[in-house]
């Protein structure tokens, strides 16, 4: 899995900048964007499920013999997600 880095990005109140640490690697940020709005499963900087809720991301996930994903609904909006997450 790739290092994560610190980097400056705005905050939504006031216009300040802040150093966040994407909660994701940017590899998949990118993924992501074409589940906007889907739940999906995330286990060890991999995508490994999709689905309209969070309970058949995980049921998908536990069939792939994934027992703890992250599992999370991919924000709608058009803030890149490597640095909303």
């Amino acid at each position: 899995m790739p290092t994560l880095s610190l980097r400056v990005v705005e905050s939504h109140q006031k216009g300040q900048k802040i150093k966040q640490t994407p909660v994701v690697p940017e590899e998949l940020a990118k993924v992501l964007e074409a589940y906007k709005g889907r739940w999906v499963a995330v286990y060890q900087g991999r995508l490994v499920a999709v689905a309209d809720s969070a309970s058949e991301a995980q049921a998908e996930a536990v069939k792939r013999e994934i027992t703890d994903p992250i599992v999370f609904r991919v924000p709608s909006h058009t803030i890149g997600l490597a640095s909303f997450l």
